[in-house]
């Protein structure tokens, strides 16, 4: 299990964060009037009936799309913590980062000026570094390791210690996309990825680990790939199955090269101290509706990505698995990549342990 006394740290390293977000904790969560109303506001009372005058209003920050299937999910949250809490909770979804992207959003909620979340778990990284142990690249095998990564009780133990230190508790999950790499050139094997100018995040252990594989990573914000891919400046891009139709790298990148170095996570996301401050039933609609949507939208990830593959096929896009001697060579490199990268946090017995929830 975690060493206690690194996460004590940890949560003493977070205290000027916590400590801002008591500071928000008068916050009676109601929208400013120049917010855009709400899609689910407008939805559901039409389901459940107008909610009383006295109503705790809940902003929900999301970068999804109003036009993808979890928007939708979102809406239908919604309507069930209306529901089950009688009407005196109402649940206003912001899509498309209308409330900021995910740092933002998790900032917002640690200093109490939005409500809840449904982002990616890495986006509370950068405010509590060991929340990053259960997404380090080359430990979940598949979406389904990667589900039983975040609950186990090696994740329980940090995100209650998350909790804690940043005001920002994390609820239940549901899955993003498994990531590989989408190139412009075929790449048959791990060879292939030498010098590949690769579009990467701006975060070093991305960098570090993509350089080590042979690749040469570019820093590059998102919405510069499709144009950088387009013009050169870089050969192709990680990302997963569905995310690479929703911006069109498909048009671009006929190979895909299926490293699943990561899977990324989602999360409903709720304020501690907001969550804290709740009536028992209250809890009881943001846990059940959290619990019931989270396997939803699991459910529906799992037609999306039949259903984009077949798409990309008929394409003519070429998927090409890694080899099993390419992938003793991925962890060879990654290793001590991940060992020092965790050093602060964790020991490579946590990540083992994690690994190990695969088989």
């Amino acid at each position: 299990m975690m060493n206690r006394k690194k996460i004590a740290l940890l949560c003493a390293a977070s205290l000027t964060l916590t400590s801002l977000a008591g500071c928000g904790s008068g916050s009676s969560g109601t929208s400013n009037s120049s917010n855009t109303t709400s899609v689910a506001a407008q939805e559901t009372a039409a389901e459940t009936g107008t909610p009383s005058a006295d109503a705790r209003v809940l902003k929900l920050s999301t970068t999804k799309a109003a036009e993808s299937y979890a928007y939708d999910m979102l809406l239908d949250f919604a309507a069930e913590v209306e529901e089950l809490s009688g009407g005196t909770l109402v649940v206003e979804i912001y899509p498309a980062s209308q409330l900021g992207g995910q740092s933002e959003s998790v900032e917002g909620m640690g200093l109490g000026t939005i409500e809840m979340g449904y982002l990616a778990c890495g986006a509370t990284e950068s405010f509590y570094p060991a929340s990053g142990l259960m997404g380090t690249l080359f430990t979940a095998v598949n979406e389904d390791h990667a589900m039983a990564i975040w609950n186990s009780d090696i994740a329980t133990e940090i995100m209650e210690a998350q909790a804690q230190a940043i005001n920002v508790r994390c609820l239940d999950y549901s899955i993003e996309g498994s990531r590989s790499i989408w190139s412009k050139t075929p790449v048959n094997s791990l060879s292939d990825l030498k010098g590949l100018k690769l579009r990467v995040p701006e975060v070093p252990i991305f960098m570090n680990v993509f350089e080590g594989l042979g690749t040469s990573p570019t820093p590059m914000a998102l919405s510069e790939v499709y144009t950088g891919i387009q013009t050169g400046i870089v050969d192709g891009v990680k990302y997963d199955l569905t995310g690479v139709l929703d911006y069109s790298f498909d048009e671009l990148c006929k190979y895909c090269y299926e490293t699943h170095h990561g899977v990324s996570i989602m999360a409903f996301m709720i304020a501690e101290n907001l969550y804290q401050s709740l009536t028992d039933e209250q809890k009881n609609a943001i846990d059940t509706a959290s619990a019931d949507i989270s396997a939803a939208i699991n459910e529906q990830y799992y037609v999306a990505l039949e259903e984009s593959r077949q798409e990309l096929e008929a394409e003519g896009v070429v998927f090409t698995e890694v080899s099993e001697d390419d992938m003793n060579t991925i962890n060879e490199i990654v290793a001590p990549l991940m060992e020092d990268y965790i050093k602060d946090y964790a020991t490579i017995d946590d990540l083992n342990a994690l690994k190990a929830l695969a088989e």
